[in-house]
């Protein structure tokens, strides 16, 4: 969810999103152009609270360290907990700057002994690639060379079921495992936030698979989710993303931002005991959305917000800010200056992250 790259290609499921994408309206990705929507992102979103949606996340950046000293590599970039993972295994990570600033967050999977998988929203390929040579550590970007394709919503697992993969919708949370599907070879995880399932496959057999996976679901209510809807169901998730939401620490000595700033305390290490300010969610009194704003209560400015979007299953505008911990408590009454619009004030109240909480598997 990166800003618009000059140069941008296709997911190799393309083919498929295209067709559907009937208004050709497109977002910039890591490189790689997606669908905004397929006619209706509001629509998009609510599918993932009552149904099922599908979304193409081929465009996150992946990276690939594998030798001896791989899991080495990864505890010292990622914290030594890391060195628990098990292959098939994953776990939420952060890396940061020397300063302390969070560099990154992402997914880190163990596939085996020594071969890890990084996946992220924001590729650090640079920074990694220094770290990799001083530990003798191949590293590759894989990035977009193979099919993702994320399935989410409370009817994910009946569609697999139903799709010939019912050995997958049983994988728990965090856990992925490989599959030959009708004779093509895929990878079923467990990687993301949503609570659903990402299907993995080789670029040449990403419309197959989106075939498959579409057919599968017509008859349980199945929604291809554009950019638009995947952002929105992101933040009512409470997921704070890298240079959507919050900007990298890129420069090797920027101390900001902080994990606890992110939601992302328990991975924080020695926590400060007081952290100057922490991630809570905002539900405002009004459609519109107030990102970059100022958090007031009364008249002392407590925090700011980070992204804003409205969200159609609450039908207000929500946003994740980064709050004074003494005002950062539910319930709270606060209000949001939107120095964007004539420094318009909206009323507003602080909430506990997710907004929304993510939908339970329904088997058929």
């Amino acid at each position: 969810m990166t800003g618009t790259p000059t140069v941008t290609r296709p997911t190799p499921f393309h083919v498929r999103t295209a067709e559907r994408n009937r208004d050709n309206v497109w977002r910039a990705r890591n490189g790689f152009t997606l669908p905004a929507h397929y006619g209706d992102a509001r629509a998009e979103a609510l599918a993932v609270r009552f149904s099922a949606i599908a979304a193409d996340v081929s465009h996150r950046a992946w990276l690939r360290f594998t030798g001896a000293r791989a899991g080495p590599l990864c505890a010292r970039a990622f914290g030594q907990a890391v060195a628990a993972i098990e292959p098939g295994a994953s776990r939420t990570v952060l890396w940061r700057a020397d300063g302390g600033g969070v560099r990154g967050t992402g997914t880190l999977a163990r596939l085996a002994t020594g071969d890890f998988v990084l996946l992220s929203y924001v590729c650090d390929h640079a920074w990694f690639e220094d770290a990799a040579a001083r530990f003798g550590v191949r590293l590759f970007e894989e990035t977009g060379e193979a099919g993702l394709l994320a399935l989410a919503g409370p009817f994910a697992a009946a569609i697999l079921e139903v799709g010939g993969l019912a050995e997958a919708a049983t994988l728990e949370p965090g856990r992925h495992r490989a599959f030959v599907w009708r004779g093509l070879d895929v990878t079923v995880s467990r990687w993301g936030v949503l609570g659903g399932y990402e299907i993995g496959c080789a670029a040449d057999d990403a419309v197959i698979v989106f075939d498959r996976v579409m057919s599968a679901g017509a008859g349980l209510g199945l929604a291809l989710a554009g950019e638009d809807a995947f952002a929105t169901i992101l933040m009512e998730t409470g997921v704070a993303v890298p240079c959507a939401d919050w900007a990298p620490a890129r420069d090797p000595f920027a101390t900001g931002p902080a994990p606890e700033t992110l939601g992302l305390a328990e991975l924080a290490g020695a926590a400060h005991a007081t952290p100057p300010l922490v991630l809570a969610g905002i539900v405002l009194d009004s459609e519109e959305p107030a990102p970059r704003a100022a958090i007031l209560k009364g008249s002392e400015i407590v925090g700011a917000t980070l992204g804003s979007l409205y969200s159609p299953a609450l039908k207000r505008a929500i946003a994740l800010a980064q709050i004074a911990p003494a005002h950062a408590g539910a319930g709270t009454a606060i209000a949001a200056r939107h120095a964007g619009d004539g420094a318009m004030t909206i009323e507003g109240t602080v909430v506990d992250l997710p907004f929304l909480p993510i939908p339970d598997q329904i088997r058929p």
